[in-house]
């Protein structure tokens, strides 16, 4: 019993003090209120500045068009895959996906684990393959001719912002099928260049840049992401077949088109502002009104968020690349030394600056797949390659990493374009960096 009201006046101790208790809830009530409204004045400010410059604040900036199954791209997309994943058995896609992803996966440059060219019987049942799939892919080309490209699961994605009773999700089905659709077209495009077609060969290549483009209806920085590996897809057939290969000499102009919208650094840099407007949309839902009581300390790490999200997408539009690597260290340190309190940021942040350095690399392949055409262009004309790429006499695209020419050498009869940037070379189970590049053996 003693022991039981030792432990009672123990318990109750705190509460001799409850006007002192009273009056600290009171002031930390106060200060929260305070710094609450200060810091929705900070991103109301932020907004009005951001609509100023005529940045995109919300989804209806974006102009997305309205979802309908006439004039849309990936109704054909859906339709095309359809018809393929029907195809009977000793045609399924099953079957014949993985040989369809082996035929096109292969850089002569960069090797990647386990490549191995298909034997000749591979090719024949692939040659076989293509020729029955040729109504699918006759449906697919029809997909240039449409107006505009909406994704469902775009369309998923702005109605769980909207929807307070559904939760955010980003669905990829739809980015598979687009992502698989460019593989056809890539394969089918280099099948067609190793038949002596070369001018519908680059208009087959022309259609897979075509779809990957078509990610930019996707409102978050995945669809870039997919869409970079779109690209990667439909420049190492390119560059397949320019590797021991010549250009047409009726070179298609909307290959050159499809080709020049992967080094626009307008286009690339739209990404994350896009994913900005996608996580304030997010933030906001999920922090800013569902948790009231940290409401502070979301707004505290959005103000944050949307300084970063500026700092990458203006730093990608900057030609100047010693402007772009000082904003990239500075962002990187930044992920390392900031507090905790930054409950998103900081952990998003690396994964932000991978995604940066996956655009650049992107729209590296793109500038020496357009490099090597001029090259291939300027041997058909004077019967060998040029001792430097001045000799061109061109406008040519620049390393996105170097903020000049690519680097190039003659090789033998050939030659090799490199960048400074880096990928992976897989060799068996080990992989090592290397520098991207581009190369020909004649």
């Amino acid at each position: 019993m003693q022991l039981l009201k030792k432990g009672l006046r123990i318990l109750l101790w705190p509460f001799r003090f409850w006007r002192l208790m009273l009056v600290g809830l009171l002031l930390l009530a106060t200060a929260h209120i305070i710094i609450d409204q200060v810091l929705l004045r900070k991103l109301a400010a932020q907004t009005e500045q951001f609509r100023k410059e005529g940045r995109p604040v919300t989804y209806a900036d974006l102009k997305l068009p309205e979802y309908k199954p006439i004039d849309n791209a990936n109704t054909v997309y859906e339709q095309a895959m359809d018809m393929i994943k029907k195809q009977p058995e000793e045609a399924s896609w099953e079957r014949y996906g993985l040989l369809v992803g082996r035929y096109v996966s292969i850089n002569p440059c960069v090797p990647r684990n386990e490549e191995q060219p298909l034997s000749a019987e591979e090719f024949a049942e692939l040659g076989g393959y293509l020729h029955k799939l040729q109504p699918a892919l006759d449906l697919l080309r029809s997909s240039r001719d449409c107006g505009k490209c909406i994704i469902p699961d775009a369309l998923s994605v702005l109605d769980s912002i909207n929807n307070e009773n559904e939760t955010v999700s980003v669905s990829l089905s739809s980015l598979s099928w687009m992502r698989e659709l460019t593989r056809y077209a890539g394969a089918k495009g280099l099948w067609e260049y190793r038949q002596g077609n070369g001018e519908a060969a680059f208009d087959w290549f022309a259609l897979g840049l075509n779809i990957a483009d078509n990610h930019k209806a996707h409102p978050t920085l995945i669809g870039e992401l997919n869409r970079i590996g779109c690209i990667a897809i439909v420049l190492d057939a390119v560059q397949q077949a320019l590797h021991e290969g010549e250009v047409p000499a009726a070179f298609p102009a909307v290959f050159t088109a499809e080709l020049q919208k992967c080094i626009d650094r307008s286009i690339c840099a739209r990404a994350l502002e896009n994913e900005r407007v996608y996580s304030n949309e997010a933030s906001e839902r999920m922090g800013l009104q569902a948790w009231r009581v940290m409401r502070p300390l979301y707004s505290f790490d959005l103000l944050k968020m949307n300084q970063l999200f500026l700092e990458l997408s203006d730093t990608l539009k900057n030609p100047d690349v010693s402007r772009q690597e000082a904003v990239l260290k500075r962002v990187r340190q930044w992920s390392k030394d900031a507090s905790r309190l930054y409950i998103m940021t900081k952990d998003m942040a690396p994964m932000w600056l991978s995604s940066v350095h996956s655009i650049r690399r992107g729209m590296s392949l793109a500038g020496m797949c357009d490099t090597a055409i001029k090259l291939k262009q300027f041997k058909q004309k004077n019967g060998a390659y040029p001792d430097s790429l001045s000799e061109l006499a061109q406008p040519l695209s620049t390393d996105p990493f170097l903020g000049r020419d690519f680097n190039y050498k003659r090789d033998a009869d050939g030659f090799v374009l490199s960048s400074a940037g880096k990928t992976f070379a897989y060799r068996g189970k080990t992989h090592t960096e290397t520098n991207i590049s581009w190369c020909a053996v004649r």
